[in-house]
């Protein structure tokens, strides 16, 4: 029985630490319509949530707040970057944010 409990434990330990790994995901495409380079980046708003409390030093609600979610968009906008081979950074136009279920798109 000790050792059925031992196992338990351990495995139930691997769950409490299991969504300590913050992501996002950056797209980066050529769009030949318009000849645009187009960058598109998600975020799970649990995740961005978190980030934004300890980068802004306030609780943020991505979810139903538009003041929070354009501060965290612009926060992305401003320290997302792209250069040429040559060093010379590419100016970037931002199109907007949106947050669709559980993801905040910018």
């Amino acid at each position: 029985m000790k050792a059925l409990t031992v196992l338990l434990l351990i495995f139930m330990s691997g769950q409490l630490f299991a969504h300590q790994k913050k992501e996002s995901i950056t797209t980066v495409i050529f769009n030949e319509r318009t000849a645009n380079i187009e960058i598109i980046h998600r975020f799970s708003v649990h995740d961005a949530e978190h980030s934004a409390k300890q980068l802004f030093g306030t609780a943020f609600d991505l979810l139903n707040d538009t003041t929070s979610q354009k501060q965290f968009a612009d926060y992305i906008n401003k320290n997302f970057s792209m250069k040429r081979l040559s060093g010379e950074l590419l100016p970037l136009k931002t199109v907007g944010f949106e947050i669709e279920g559980r993801f905040i798109w910018s």
